[in-house]
């Protein structure tokens, strides 16, 4: 707790003593957010390699957990010691794009060393400009990740975290003529679990492939009507009750108004055929709309609506319903506070009978001292209710501090 309490008096210190710029909202960043916001006093340089540029990070966090396990009682607290380096290598040509970007992290636990773990990642990204109207781009990502503790379908007794890996890729072409923009999308995800001790994970290794055709028609250069339908497959090879066939359809609007609103929000139906145990329905949301309040304010809604799986507690689908509201206020030029709060239920289909709401908030503020060195201090919480017949393990608050530097190329 000491190195906690020495980190945080560190980044107040720091903060107290750096200079301070007065905030000013610019009139040539309209319908810019507060964190997308070009800062070029305290945007880092990166360096230039030819046609691309490099930017790089080293963040170091310490980080107090008041219930590591996220258990319903007996909670035990840790400290955390996070570093993780990150580096993009971007184009910036006339016509076409390559974006390469790698990263990771490493985690250590002062009290309980087995729950330490690594994750990193790689991604590429490719855009063929053809003409003016044509656009070809693809995405690849290969990812070490680890399942939450707090996760609503992990196993709370497992000795150590579940890790695993993630593979995703995906190609889309996109023509706009006239009013109207064409786009399609094909895309291929891979989950595969390592054991976690002793304990085989195998059964939760699945793949994941879909198609998506949207439309876009302009009614004014400030909004959109958009239209799409996506078919997806989910298999499962040693779980063949979650295997399933999905379509989903949406229809909505596409927002870009001057000084108020950029966004998109639509709404449909989803429907997942299981090779076992039916069909499951309902209402699909995605939405995603930013507010621009003042220059220096910016409010962030998002929800959605669809159908998951839980693969490790119950090996059943579940309709995920989530939203959530975040604020991001630029108090001084180089002084950022955000907030965010959110809710998520997930209905688990017959024969469970089990609902689960989460409901969380955060709070971060970012000091950007100069180009090369930012603070950050943050605090997060998050609560669990499980009712009907849920896994008793599955009620628990967590609650996190969290005091970090960033080092920037």
């Amino acid at each position: 707790m000491r190195v906690f309490q020495a980190c945080s008096y560190l980044a107040v210190g720091l903060i107290a003593l750096a200079p301070i710029e007065p905030a000013l909202a610019q009139d040539d960043e309209q319908n810019v957010g507060v964190q997308e916001r070009a800062r070029p006093e305290y945007d880092p340089l990166g360096l230039r390699f030819g046609g691309f540029d490099l930017n790089a990070s080293l963040e170091v966090n310490a980080e107090h957990v008041d219930n590591l396990f996220a258990a319903p009682a007996d909670s035990q607290s840790d400290m955390i010691y996070t570093v993780a380096p990150q580096a993009t290598l971007t184009s910036h040509w006339s016509r076409h794009a390559v974006v390469v970007s790698a990263g990771g992290a490493s985690n250590q636990h002062d009290e309980f060393d087995s729950e330490d773990y690594s994750t990193g990642y790689v991604s590429g990204y490719g855009r063929l400009d053809i003409g003016d109207s044509t656009q070809v781009s693809g995405t690849v990502r290969l990812s070490h990740e680890v399942e939450p503790r707090t996760d609503p379908g992990s196993f709370q007794t497992l000795s150590e975290p579940v890790r695993y890996d993630h593979q995703d890729a995906s190609i889309s072409a996109q023509h706009t003529m006239n009013r109207f923009r064409l786009s399609g999308t094909v895309s291929a995800a891979n989950y595969n679990y390592d054991d976690a001790g002793a304990v085989d994970q195998d059964f939760r290794d699945h793949t994941e492939d879909s198609i998506t055709g949207r439309v876009e028609v302009a009614v004014s250069p400030r909004l959109s009507i958009v239209g799409s339908v996506t078919g997806d497959k989910r298999d499962y090879d040693n779980a063949p009750t979650l295997s399933s066939d999905g379509r989903t359809i949406l229809a909505g609007v596409r927002l870009d108004l001057t000084n108020l609103i950029r966004g998109e929000f639509t709404v449909g139906q989803f429907s997942q055929d299981y090779d076992v145990g039916g069909t499951v329905d309902g209402t699909a949301i995605a939405g995603n709309l930013e507010w621009f309040v003042t220059g220096l304010t910016t409010v962030t809604l998002n929800a959605h609506r669809d159908v998951q799986e839980a693969t490790a507690t119950t090996a059943t689908p579940y309709v995920d319903s989530r939203w959530s509201v975040r604020v991001d206020h630029e108090f001084l030029r180089n002084l950022l506070v955000s907030g965010d709060i959110g809710y998520e239920k997930r209905k688990f289909e017959p024969p469970v009978v089990r609902e689960d709401e989460t409901e969380y908030a955060d709070a971060e503020i970012k000091y950007l001292v100069n180009r090369r060195v930012a603070l950050r201090l943050a605090y997060a919480h998050e609560r669990n209710d499980s009712s009907g017949t849920p896994d008793p393990q599955r009620d628990f608050d967590v609650n996190r501090i969290i005091a970090g530097i960033i080092f920037r190329l």
